[in-house]
């Protein structure tokens, strides 16, 4: 299930910021946290998380992952762009099993 109204979010068209912790990038739109980029040493890739937290690739449903630090924060930043990744208002009160069941 993807966000039906993607465009009438106005949010998914500001400024989207990362902000690094080590190996952990966060993103936020206007201080609000909607997901982030994680490195796996395990599956040595980076994986994007939604706004619960949840790396998807590590779960049974697979968001999205990628090799590059680069192109794997271009990805998560085009996920919000254009409503693949789900804003923060519609996973939490659903919670990412629901949702992404």
């Amino acid at each position: 299930m993807v966000e039906t109204a993607k465009s009438a979010d106005p949010r998914r068209h500001k400024p989207i910021k990362i902000t690094w912790n080590g190996l952990i990038g966060t993103l936020t739109i206007d201080g609000e946290f909607w997901g982030a980029v994680e490195w796996s040493e395990k599956r040595q890739a980076w994986c994007i998380e939604d706004a619960e937290g949840r790396c998807l690739r590590h779960h049974a449903h697979i968001h999205a992952e990628d090799k590059g630090k680069a192109s794997a924060v271009a990805l998560a930043k085009a996920m919000i762009r254009d409503g693949w990744l789900p804003s923060p208002q519609i996973i939490a009160p659903l919670g990412a099993r629901l949702f992404w069941s």
